[in-house]
């Protein structure tokens, strides 16, 4: 597993995990986890995931229970 940010040492799983919760922001993710709150080379890969996470939402919606 690869770090998202390497400044404050989280990890790819850790910004999947925090947009699976339902963070919906670059800004939710640094103050969930600290990532792109320091030098900022991170934010691309945050906004990719975000980006990636709302596609699938998209095409795979929840069913409801």
């Amino acid at each position: 597993m690869s770090f998202t940010c390497s400044c404050v040492a989280v990890r790819d799983q850790t910004v999947i995990d925090l947009i699976d919760s339902g963070v919906t922001s670059v800004e939710g993710i640094t103050d969930a986890c600290g990532a792109g709150g320091d030098c900022g080379s991170c934010v691309p890969t945050i906004e990719a995931l975000l980006a990636l996470a709302q596609e699938n939402s998209a095409r795979h919606p929840l069913k409801p229970a």
